[in-house]
C-alpha cells in the first residue's frame, strides 16, 4: 500500500508546529473524551499521556488588545461563567428564538439578559462566540444552527490535549507506511482491471484506490477521474459539496514569559472582538 500526500507533511488538519522549542497544535488540539474513544486507547498504547483542556487556573493567562491583560478573576467571571451559563440556557433560548434560529442570535439575547457592557461583554461574546461555537464547531456563529449545538454525542472523561501535540498520534499511524509526501494527484485512471493514479512525481498503478482528499480540492475538482464517475454520482457530489461550508478556527499562541514554553499545552487565550 502506498500513501500519497499532497502536502509536505503527514496528518491533514492535524498540525503539530514547533513555536520555539514547543510543539503548538494549529489544527486539531483535543482528544474529546478518554472513556471508550479510540484515539485516547490508541495515546495509551504508546504511552503518550494528556492534559485537560478545560482548565481555567493561574496557568492561563489572557490578554485583550484593546484593553491588556486580563485577570484570572475576570476570565472566570465573564467568560468561563457565561459559557457554563449559556450550555444550561440553551433550552430556553431555543424556545424563545424558535425553530431556525442562528447561534449568533441566541448569543446576542443571552449577554443582553446578563446585563455586561464595554469590555465584559466582550470578554462574554468571545468566550461563547469564538471559544465554543467558531473554535469546536469550525464555523461562524451566524451560520450555525442553535437547534443543533450541543446535541453531538461525545466520550465521556473530557477534553485532554495530548502531550507534544496531535503529531505524536499521527506518526504512530504513519509508522511503517510508504507515506509520499510532496506528491499531489492529478488523475485517477480506473477500470475493471485496477486503478492508475497519475502524480506530479510519478504513475502509480494497482488494484484499488481510496480517495480522502480535503473538501476545498474536491469544490474545486481538483482531481480528474477517467472515466468520469457516474452522472448520478457527480450530482448527489455536487449537492452535498454545496451544502457544506469549511470553516477556518485560527489557534494563535501568545507566550508572555519564558517559562510558558515549558507548559505547551496552556496556551495564551488573545480575546478579540
Amino acid at each position: 500500500m502506498i500513501v500519497l500526500e499532497g502536502r509536505d507533511r503527514v496528518g491533514g488538519r492535524t498540525w503539530t508546529a514547533d513555536f520555539g522549542g514547543a510543539p503548538i497544535d494549529l489544527g486539531a488540539a483535543w482528544i474529546h473524551g478518554t472513556e471508550g474513544n479510540p484515539v485516547a486507547d490508541r495515546a495509551r498504547r504508546h504511552g503518550i499521556g494528556w492534559q485537560p483542556a478545560e482548565v481555567v487556573d493561574a496557568t492561563i493567562a489572557a490578554f485583550d488588545p484593546h484593553t491588556g491583560p486580563v485577570s484570572l478573576a475576570d476570565l472566570v467571571t465573564y467568560v468561563a461563567t457565561p459559557q457554563a451559563g449559556f450550555e444550561a440556557a440553551v433550552g430556553e433560548l431555543r424556545a424563545i428564538l424558535g425553530p431556525g434560529a442562528s447561534v449568533a442570535r441566541a448569543i446576542d439575547l443571552y449577554v443582553d439578559r446578563l446585563g455586561l457592557a464595554g469590555a465584559p461583554r466582550r470578554w462574554a461574546d468571545f468566550g461563547l462566540r469564538q471559544a465554543i461555537v467558531e473554535l469546536f464547531y469550525g464555523g461562524p456563529a451566524d451560520l450555525s444552527s442553535l437547534d443543533s449545538i450541543f446535541e453531538d454525542s461525545e466520550f465521556p472523561g473530557g477534553n485532554q490535549f495530548p502531550d507534544g501535540g496531535y503529531a505524536r498520534l499521527v506518526d504512530t499511524l504513519a509508522r511503517g507506511l510508504d507515506v509520499r509526501t510532496g506528491e499531489t494527484v492529478a488523475t485517477v485512471r480506473w477500470d475493471e482491471g485496477g486503478v492508475e493514479v497519475e502524480t506530479s512525481r510519478a504513475t502509480h498503478r494497482g488494484s484499488h484506490a481510496i480517495v480522502t482528499v480535503p473538501l476545498g480540492v474536491l469544490r474545486a475538482d481538483a482531481i480528474r477521474f477517467e472515466p468520469a464517475l457516474p452522472a448520478r454520482v457527480l450530482a448527489r457530489r455536487r449537492e452535498q459539496l454545496d451544502d457544506l461550508l469549511l470553516g477556518h478556527p485560527r489557534r494563535v499562541p501568545g507566550l508572555l514569559r519564558p517559562v510558558a514554553l515549558h507548559r505547551p499545552a496552556r496556551p495564551a487565550v488573545v480575546l478579540r472582538r
